[in-house]
């Protein structure tokens, strides 16, 4: 092929990227969320009474009588193998005050600085996803920038009742507040399942405002209603522009890595948090054996990447006991013994024991959370 037909291909192809929709000509790492499609659940596939992260980076929070069952699915649509289902545990009819049931979805505003917001050239942002549920209505979803206000919201309908449907939602640039550029909260979306009338008694209001008595839909569906109700979704993707584009499909490879910047454990994945096993704990068994009475300090083991902050770590033993480690004695590794964090940071973890009780070194597994 000539050089003069190369070239030739290459601006046919650079257009087509120019007028790519929302994605302003990314063909790839256009969504910048992590784990759309609700393949990587670190901490399990079952949460009995959700009030925090469940499948990563999903955050199913309630405020008041609300209660809900969250469950990693097999279940979604063509091409899609899993989904988020939020299914109430206890029925709340009547909703009062601030009662609120729903998922919550951040991003870090160091990621979202290309949206120029706090300036005259804001940029569109646009979400897609399936959602499924026995319920027909509406479902209010709220912008909120650096944790709000100022506040903007959507909202998307749920026309047939148990079948997946694909919905899009865009939100105008704001041009009056600047994302903060760190890596902190820059942009939480929350998509609301039920609302007291706390969040509805204004008028509903889809521009960029501080009222939080606006964001919410009077008619906004109530999932609490019953205990036979769901909401399921997958196929998340949020993306630059005003235009959803076919969603990003990324290797469960590449998802797990990207949800161990805010989440992660010693253990297998497949294996759950607090089980029962010695299995992949990290330990310094080879280093200290033998090595006498004192105080042995800051073995540092790495994360698998580097994580958005430092973390909180809980530790467990081989018996699954949380806050406690197994130490060395001679040839035994005895479980419900203490060893002290020191050294952590957002790339590695340390610790250390009581060397004169120990001998012969110690173990433990860990969950590392550096949740937004």
């Amino acid at each position: 092929m000539s050089r003069a037909r190369d070239i030739a291909d290459f601006g046919l192809v650079s257009s087509r990227l120019d007028t790519v929709g929302g994605s302003s000509g990314a063909l790839s790492n256009r969504n910048l969320f992590q784990n759309g499609a609700c393949l990587i659940s670190q901490r399990g596939t079952s949460f009995p009474d959700a009030n925090g992260m469940t499948l990563d980076r999903f955050k199913v929070t309630r405020n008041g009588a609300t209660r809900n069952v969250v469950t990693q699915e097999n279940d979604g649509p063509t091409g899609f193998s899993k989904s988020l289902k939020v299914s109430p545990s206890t029925a709340d009819t009547s909703l009062t005050g601030s009662d609120l049931s729903f998922i919550i979805i951040n991003l870090e505003g160091q990621d979202l600085q290309q949206l120029a917001y706090g300036t005259s050239g804001a940029k569109d942002l646009t979400m897609s996803f399936y959602a499924k549920s026995n319920l027909t209505g509406n479902i209010t979803v709220s912008n909120e920038v650096n944790l709000g206000p100022p506040f903007s919201s959507r909202y998307f309908t749920i026309s047939s009742a148990n079948t997946w449907e694909r919905h899009t939602l865009t939100w105008t640039g704001n041009p009056d507040t600047a994302i903060d550029n760190d890596n902190t909260t820059g942009i939480e979306f929350q998509m609301i399942l039920a609302a007291g009338p706390n969040f509805s008694s204004g008028t509903y209001n889809e521009g960029w405002h501080t009222t939080g008595g606006d964001r919410v839909r009077s008619d906004n569906i109530n999932l609490s209603s019953s205990t036979s109700n769901y909401f399921q979704i997958t196929g998340l993707q949020i993306e630059v522009g005003d235009t959803a584009t076919p969603f990003e499909h990324r290797s469960f490879g590449d998802q797990l890595k990207a949800c161990q910047r805010y989440f992660a454990k010693s253990y297998p994945y497949s294996t759950a948090i607090g089980a029962t096993t010695g299995k992949a704990m990290v330990q310094t068994d080879f280093h200290e054996n033998n090595q006498g009475a004192g105080y042995r300090e800051k073995y540092d083991f790495q994360f698998p990447v580097e994580m958005r902050a430092s973390p909180t770590i809980t530790q467990y033993d081989s018996a699954g006991t949380s806050g406690k480690a197994n130490y060395y004695i001679t040839v035994s590794s005895t479980a419900n013994h203490t060893v002290s964090i020191g050294n952590l940071n957002a790339r590695c973890l340390g610790g250390y024991s009581d060397r004169s009780t120990t001998i012969g070194g110690w173990a433990f597994h860990y969950t590392a959370d550096a949740e937004l």
